[in-house]
């Protein structure tokens, strides 16, 4: 106990390479056994912590056990920190064992005491987001990111940008699933693929209309779940979904996702006219969207129109694109991920209070 809270002090006195040292040092059993403590403390009055003589435990240490707000939020970061930290080296019982132990620590310290004029905290909530924006990045060989998200959500069902970034993963699970051309000999291998990918569709669709009825502004939401009705080829359902969108004047690159999607589903339906439209309206919201030149180009060339198709890979060219060049569809299937490093900085700030 005494090591475990001189690591916590160390983290938020901003020493973390210390800190995690210290903690990578401590017995995990151990660990499992004094965490029931730090919270069955918290749940004491202080006024009974307070009575030399209260039996039966007049000779229990009240104050090695009954850590303040800061110190058990200080705690959890450092298992959020050691937890991503396992992420990124792809370590999966490291990051199963801290993740654990933060969401476990975080939520004591989140519990106001009992007789206080505490209020309920958010960490534990705003770290398993972090976290799981991450996971959306590369979690598709992550077998343990999974079953994290599978259990955050079940944590704060009604969340709705926790319910949106595990139907991100899903929705980017679905299009890894392209089934192959089946041989002769492999149609169940083909039916397999589909039922996966179809699996995966069903499940995120489901999140995007909770992350929809728990937040009706969420624009995100309503073009993922288009997407996902694309690629179930419900185009009106989709249709309807993408223009409630455009109507809503999105931010530009929302516009510009929106806009690509609306304009495959009426090249699809035959209205080439109206596509091309859209895709060139994409373009101009984003001038180095390299999808919007690509689609639009494309649609021209089936159109039978291969020189205009010409022209706009011209343009295309001229504007020297690199790698690093802004295209919101390139970033659409990992997701907000980039907001995971603020998110953490924040309670970072937060625990070394």
């Amino acid at each position: 106990m005494t090591a475990y809270r001189q690591a916590a002090e160390r983290y938020r006195a901003g020493n973390p390479a210390e800190a995690a040292a210290a903690l990578q040092r401590l017995d995990r059993e151990q660990l499992k056994i004094v965490v029931p403590w730090l919270d069955a403390l918290r749940m004491v009055p202080q006024s009974l912590r307070d009575l030399d003589h209260f039996r039966p435990f007049s000779d229990f240490n009240w104050r090695a056990f009954a850590w303040d707000r800061p110190t058990l939020r200080a705690a959890g970061m450092l298992h959020v920190e050691a937890a991503v930290t396992a992420f990124r080296a792809n370590d999966e019982a490291d990051f199963k064992f801290h993740s654990e132990m933060a969401s476990t620590v975080l939520a004591i310290a989140d519990r106001p005491r009992p007789k206080s004029n505490e209020v309920t905290g958010t960490t534990e909530q705003r770290a398993t987001l972090a976290i799981s924006l991450l996971l959306v990045d590369d979690s598709g060989a992550f077998p343990s990111g999974k079953r994290y998200l599978s259990v955050a959500i079940g944590r704060f069902p009604d969340d709705p940008q926790l319910l949106l970034t595990v139907g991100t993963l899903n929705e980017a699970d679905a299009t890894r699933w392209i089934a192959p051309v089946p041989r002769v000999d492999d149609s169940d291998g083909a039916r397999r693929s589909r039922a996966v990918r179809n699996a995966a569709l069903h499940d995120a669709a489901g999140l995007f209309e909770r992350a929809i009825a728990s937040d009706p502004s969420l624009l995100e939401a309503r073009v993922r779940l288009a997407h996902v009705r694309i690629l179930e080829r419900k185009d009106n359902d989709a249709t309807t979904l993408l223009v409630q969108v455009l109507a809503a004047q999105p931010p530009p690159e929302w516009t510009y996702v929106a806009r690509l999607m609306l304009g495959d589903v009426d090249e699809r339906a035959g209205k080439t006219d109206e596509a091309n439209r859209l895709y060139v309206d994409a373009i101009a919201v984003q001038p180095d969207g390299q999808s919007a030149y690509i689609a639009l180009s494309e649609a021209m060339y089936a159109g039978g129109n291969r020189s205009a198709a010409t022209d706009v890979l011209a343009r295309l060219y001229g504007r020297h694109l690199t790698p690093e060049s802004h295209d919101p569809w390139w970033e659409y299937p990992f997701g907000n991920w980039r907001d995971a490093e603020p998110m953490l900085e924040s309670l970072r700030a937060e625990a070394r209070q």
